[in-house]
């Protein structure tokens, strides 16, 4: 506790803005999770969140307020979410809201937080807003087209990775990983993953008319996408659990990746 209030102390003046909600927060994830029986109750592991619109969910609601943001993450929280990537096309500055969801997810429910970073690449000032969030439970993943464009990062002590992937080189078969994962894009609406973020096959609902729990337990959705599907061509850049792989393999090591001499990142 004294290493969270001191990163607390280093990005507020005063007390903890966030100390009764992080309270109350903490009682619904313990409550919710002792209401829960029998295996499938705790079906959600890992959250990915869209920020910046992207073409093809035909969304024309309004972008989601930073406190509903909030409740998405205690709810996937209560349902035993240990990891949120967060995939912004338009920096910090135009999503304000995004700092605040990485410290709510790292300070009130221990998450492991990535920030994925694709199309425009952070500004020096941008990245220096990172540095107050838990480094060790952190990470950048950014786009190859983009990586060069951000060399401060690491001399900030943010650890970065070049999140370009193909799950379909990584993973064997059908993938299984919506069976414990789903996607939220900026106006609420929910698919399987980013990797067919917009297709209606593998829409889930809006958030704020559908409990998170109700869509993981849903066997009418599909909850595997088979290895034959197409995907975009963004293929599965920040995804996840390909992700987090990464971030519990240096969940205690706060030096920034080194470039291997090819122009990729490793541990």
């Amino acid at each position: 506790m004294a290493a969270s209030r001191k990163r607390w102390d280093s990005i507020y003046a005063n007390t903890n803005p966030f100390s009764l909600p992080q309270h109350i927060a903490s009682g619904v994830k313990s409550a919710a999770r002792a209401r829960t029986n029998g295996p499938g109750a705790e079906r959600l592991r890992c959250l990915w969140v869209y920020v910046t619109a992207r073409g093809g969910s035909g969304s024309s609601q309004p972008p989601l307020a930073a406190d509903e943001w909030l409740s998405i993450l205690d709810e996937s929280a209560a349902l035993g979410s240990e990891c949120v990537v967060i995939s912004t096309g338009a920096g910090l500055d135009a999503h304000p809201e995004i700092l605040a969801m990485c410290s709510w997810a790292q300070e009130t429910h221990g998450m492991l937080v990535g920030l994925h970073v694709y199309k425009k690449p952070l500004t020096k000032a941008e990245t220096a807003k990172l540095t107050t969030l838990d480094q060790p439970h952190f990470a950048l993943f950014v786009d190859s087209e983009i990586l060069s464009d951000m060399p401060d990062a690491e001399d900030m002590g943010i650890r970065v990775y070049q999140a370009d992937c193909d799950g379909r080189e990584l993973t064997v078969g059908d993938c299984t990983f919506p069976e414990s994962m789903t996607c939220v894009g900026p106006s609420g609406e929910m698919f399987a993953c980013g990797y067919v973020y917009g297709s209606k096959k593998y829409a889930r609902g809006h958030c704020l008319e559908r409990e998170l729990s109700a869509v993981m337990s849903d066997e009418a959705i599909p909850h595997m996408i088979p290895r034959g599907d197409p995907g975009t061509k963004r293929r599965c850049n920040g995804c996840p659990p390909l992700m987090q792989r990464m971030l519990e393999n240096n969940a205690h090591d706060v030096r920034p990746a080194k470039s291997n001499g090819n122009g990729k990142k490793q541990a």
